[in-house]
């Protein structure tokens, strides 16, 4: 048997410090990443490029849910987050509506809560989706 679900939240995410915090959401991908299919992170502080790990290590992943968080990040990781979703071969619920923010207010979350919403089957996405997470000019 294998594990296949992973939920990590409250005082087990957020009692960590960052740098633990990263390495237990990194270690999703690299160590159960080719069996895992439901994913959900919630109540702490998160790295974009974790998220971003976690998406791109785990091909079978099927779902990923994010609450109450505050993604960490430049506009960058952000669109990589965004590029991930999209061109994942098999996820098809994607989940971030309660609670879910950016450390930097500028930055327009809409293209990464919108990625499985609008991909297509593993296509790229279309300069303007591309954009959307690029900081909001004041």
């Amino acid at each position: 048997t294998s594990i296949t679900t992973v939920t990590l939240e409250e005082d087990f995410l957020g009692c960590l410090r960052a740098d633990a915090r990263s390495k237990v959401i990194q270690a999703l991908g690299d160590d159960l990443g080719s069996k895992l299919h439901d994913v959900t992170l919630g109540d702490s502080l998160i790295l974009v490029s974790d998220v971003t790990h976690v998406v791109s290590k785990c091909p079978t992943l099927r779902s990923l849910n994010l609450h109450d968080v505050v993604l960490q990040g430049q506009s960058e990781q952000f669109r990589a987050l965004e590029a991930a979703l999209m061109q994942h071969p098999t996820l098809k619920d994607f989940d971030m509506s309660k609670n879910c923010t950016s450390a930097v207010q500028e930055i327009d979350m809409d293209g990464v809560r919108n990625a499985k919403k609008t991909s297509g089957s593993g296509c790229m996405p279309s300069p303007a989706v591309q954009k959307s997470a690029i900081a909001k000019s004041a």
